[in-house]
């Protein structure tokens, strides 16, 4: 039986994305929460489910999960991180700088730390996705952390791929989805800057939750499909790319080994 390995699977992506491997895909499902809820509880009580404690805000946390996951033999076929932050939001100088820097860790260094202790329980033709956020393509302003945090992991993604070509290893933009993180940004208020508006207007849209968890989920699945020279090292926007029109893209994306990935602007 195949096994989905997913970092905050508390989070409402990595809860639906459970759900729906479990249920659809019929893989065994293991990941980790960092305080157990009611909905755990009932994904914990299924066969072929295994919940593990994590606060990847800690460092030792961080390392005791590898060792019991090396001490379990828990192998993998998709490993997707779910784990993040946003906070801490506004101005750089006006930040205090350790929580600025314990955002880079939670965001990126635990993640890696982590596929770095159990990248030798990956089966052949595993995939390995992390998800990407705003200001790949400009600023997010008053986001500092988050922003570097998620342009470290998109280099990661490619420098990865091309130290290991037989890794299929993929980072994806899901666009805005009606999830806990936001709250993050309601909380910081005007310290949020123009963000605390688009926000609130997103979250007018009724139909935005479910069209982009079932959109997240699809993309998932293509991707694990694809063949490795495909979308290995590259950064998806899971609504702008065409990822849906399969044929047309798998031919852009076998022609240009630069599209999608970290590049000077006209380079």
């Amino acid at each position: 039986m195949k096994n989905i390995f997913i970092t905050g699977i508390s989070s409402d992506i990595g809860m639906y994305l459970a759900e729906k491997f479990y249920t659809e895909e019929k893989f065994a499902v293991s990941g980790t929460y960092r305080t157990m809820n009611s909905s755990l509880e009932k994904l914990n009580e299924k066969r072929n489910m295994k919940l593990y404690c994590c606060d990847f805000s800690a460092k030792a946390e961080t390392k005791k999960l590898i060792h019991k996951l090396n001490a379990d033999k828990a192998e993998w076929d998709i490993f997707i991180s779910s784990v993040g932050t946003m906070e801490p939001i506004g101005r750089f100088l006006e930040n205090d700088f350790e929580k600025w820097e314990r955002n880079i860790y939670l965001n990126t260094l635990s993640q890696l730390e982590l596929l770095h202790g159990i990248a030798g329980m990956k089966r052949e033709n595993a995939m390995v996705l992390f998800w990407a956020g705003g200001g790949t393509n400009g600023t997010f302003t008053n986001y500092s952390a988050y922003c570097i945090s998620k342009i470290i992991l998109i280099k990661m993604c490619e420098l990865l791929y091309d130290e290991y070509p037989e890794w299929k290893i993929v980072i994806a933009g899901p666009g805005f989805i009606k999830t806990k993180i936001h709250n993050e940004t309601f909380k910081a208020g005007m310290l949020a800057g123009d963000n605390l508006a688009r926000t609130l207007h997103w979250f007018e849209d009724e139909e935005c939750e479910e069209k982009s968890l079932k959109n997240v989920y699809q993309f998932v699945k293509w991707a694990y499909e694809q063949k490795k020279e495909i979308v290995s090292g590259r950064n998806f926007s899971i609504v702008h790319d065409d990822w849906k029109n399969d044929e047309a893209l798998i031919s852009l994306l076998s022609n240009d080994e630069n599209m999608y990935k970290l590049r000077r602007y006209g380079n």
